[in-house]
C-alpha cells in the first residue's frame, strides 16, 4: 500500500528535505510524523493521498494500527492529513472525501 504525497510549496522548501520512503518504515504514522516535521520546520503544506486502499487486503481500513494497537482518539486526530482516499475501478480514477 503506497501514498501519493503532494507538495503545495515550491522548491525553495522542498529541496531543503529528504523524501520519506516505504524503505524507511511501512508505518503510516512514521509518515504523518515525518509531515508534521516538514510543516513545522519548512512552514509548508503538504498532503499524502492513500493509493488504491481496494488492492490492500482490507489493510488500509484496518481497525488497528500497524503496530496492533487499537486505533484511538490520537491516531484519528491525524486524520487531517489524509483527507481524500484514491480508489480504481476498471474504467477510471476516482478520488474520494
Amino acid at each position: 500500500m503506497h501514498r501519493v504525497v503532494v507538495f503545495r510549496d515550491g522548491p525553495e522548501q522542498t529541496n531543503r528535505i529528504i523524501p520519506f520512503s516505504a524503505n524507511e518504515s511501512i508505518d503510516p504514522e512514521d509518515l504523518w510524523n515525518w509531515m508534521a516535521d516538514y510543516e513545522a520546520n519548512v512552514g509548508g503544506e503538504i498532503l499524502a493521498i492513500p493509493h488504491d486502499g481496494n488492492l490492500s487486503n482490507g489493510l488500509m481500513f484496518a481497525d488497528t494500527r500497524a503496530n496492533g494497537e487499537p486505533i484511538d482518539a490520537d491516531y484519528a486526530a491525524k486524520s487531517h492529513l489524509l483527507p481524500m482516499k484514491n480508489g480504481k475501478n476498471g474504467k477510471n480514477l476516482s478520488f474520494f472525501r
